[in-house]
């Protein structure tokens, strides 16, 4: 009889437990944007290979992180992005690169197939900002270089800063506001490549 109740009191006790394990919330950064929202005067017949993305060990997880006073960096609890943020930034510009027709072909990092330029880049950045005022805002800090390959020279880079602003101060106002900046990312992006394209005749 006792083990009989110390079976059942055992069962009861894990049951509880799982019950109390919160849900946690994965969010992606998938963007409703297409090439129509891009006026590109300028097309490459070159091939273009996007890099994979650098990033810090604090940007190399699924974390949605926030940070406060410039110093302090902390993660939301119960939500997580559905993959690293380099990897779906990544995702979301070969995308738009490959639909903007600003190269004649746009190949993925692990592409075996020959390129003339690599655009390679650098994550620096990727936080829901908390500011002194009261307000927050999705901040992106990114450097992008495209690399001649045979010659190994840069001819061109840019560092991005984007800015945008939180309706909130949880993770939903972040995720939102993340969301936007990456949006106006690619945008920006896409008009650097087509300067870039012709001023140095590509």
């Amino acid at each position: 009889m006792k083990t009989i109740f110390l079976a059942i009191l055992t069962t009861l006790v894990i049951t509880g437990c799982s019950t109390l394990v919160p849900h946690v919330n994965e969010y992606s950064l998938n963007t409703s944007q297409s090439s129509t929202q891009y006026s590109t005067t300028i097309t490459s017949s070159k091939t273009l290979q996007y890099q994979r993305i650098k990033a810090p060990a604090s940007l190399s997880s699924k974390a949605i992180l926030y940070t406060k006073n410039d110093y302090e960096i902390g993660n939301y609890l119960y939500s997580s992005w559905s993959d690293t943020p380099a990897s779906m930034i990544e995702i979301s510009t070969l995308g738009i690169l490959q639909e903007s027709h600003l190269f004649a072909k746009v190949i993925p990092s692990y592409s075996h197939s020959n390129a003339d330029y690599l655009l390679e880049s650098n994550l620096n950045a990727f936080y829901h900002r908390i500011l002194d005022n009261g307000t927050s805002e999705g901040f992106v800090d990114i450097t992008y270089r495209l690399i001649d390959v045979k010659s190994r020279q840069c001819l061109e880079s840019k560092h991005f800063v984007i800015t945008q602003p939180s309706d909130t101060q949880d993770s939903k106002g972040g995720i939102k506001a993340l969301k936007k900046s990456i949006e106006i990312l690619n945008t920006q992006t896409i008009q650097w490549l087509n300067t870039t394209i012709e001023m140095k005749k590509l």
